[in-house]
């Protein structure tokens, strides 16, 4: 196991880089829900069921930590991909070797030193592979219901996360958080009823927010991080110069002229 070894330094340059590196891969990144939601008691840690269907997740989830202050942030990722990626145990990362019971055990005693009692937050992706969205049903490694029940008492909440291409030349992302619920860990807390139910929760969440996507209204969403970009730098000088000559207004975005079907004007009509 590789333990996280935080930097607040390297943390702080790479949460910029990564704002600028969304900005320009993505049109918008969206907020479905309200992250003040996620705010603990300042003693009970929370872990974060999130759904992992795209190499972006990890760059989503630095944004969400980035949005999280309150707490005090971790997630696993595989020994052997951590090895060749050290630099994200700067930020929290923590390896774990999936390959024996010896390597899952000592992460889920990690896990317990580090996060009872504590304001931590745990990000974790129990599905433990790159999964579909729409793959039902949704099944989740063990492993989180055993850190729960290393527990005395956490949040748990999910956390979930899409991408889809609308109007523009570069993709839309979807970040999509739910109020967090307290759990008190006793003699008969059951981690495989703890385990199912999550599941079912993290298919809903995902279910609620496809139908939200498919609407294609930015209104209904919180903007995290948007970007002015154009279809070509070149083409868009060009656009640009005649709107100036033109006297007309100019935007990059495709998606900003949207012209209505003749039945919707007809309904505006009085």
């Amino acid at each position: 196991m590789i333990p996280a070894r935080k930097s607040p330094w390297i943390q702080r340059g790479f949460r910029a880089y990564n704002r600028r590196y969304l900005g320009r891969s993505f049109h918008r990144i969206h907020l479905d829900g309200d992250l003040s939601a996620l705010r603990g008691d300042g003693e009970t840690p929370l872990l974060l069921c999130i759904n992992h269907s795209s190499w972006w997740d990890l760059l989503l989830g630095v944004l969400l930590d980035e949005l999280m202050p309150q707490w005090d942030s971790y997630a696993p990722m595989d020994e052997a991909q951590l090895r060749r990626y050290r630099f994200f145990s700067h930020l929290g990362v923590i390896g774990v070797d999936r390959t024996s019971l010896q390597g899952a055990r000592e992460f889920v005693d990690y896990c317990r030193e580090l996060l009872e009692g504590k304001p931590r937050a745990l990000g974790i992706t129990p599905q433990g592979a790159f999964t579909s969205n729409s793959a039902r049903p949704i099944r989740f490694q063990p492993g989180i219901g055993a850190i729960a029940k290393s527990l005395s008492r956490f949040y748990v909440a999910t956390v979930v996360f899409d991408y889809e291409f609308w109007s523009e030349k570069h993709p839309e992302a979807f970040l999509s958080v739910r109020p967090p619920e307290r759990v008190t860990v006793g003699p008969d807390f059951d981690r495989r009823a703890f385990v199912h139910d999550m599941e079912r929760k993290m298919e809903d969440h995902l279910d609620s927010l496809t139908a939200l996507r498919e609407q294609r209204e930015p209104a209904r969403f919180s903007t995290l991080v948007s970007s002015s970009n154009g279809i070509s730098p070149v083409y868009d000088v060009g656009r640009a110069l005649i709107a100036r000559l033109r006297g007309e207004s100019f935007t990059k975005s495709h998606g900003d002229i949207l012209t209505p079907h003749w039945r919707e004007i007809r309904h505006r009509e009085p």
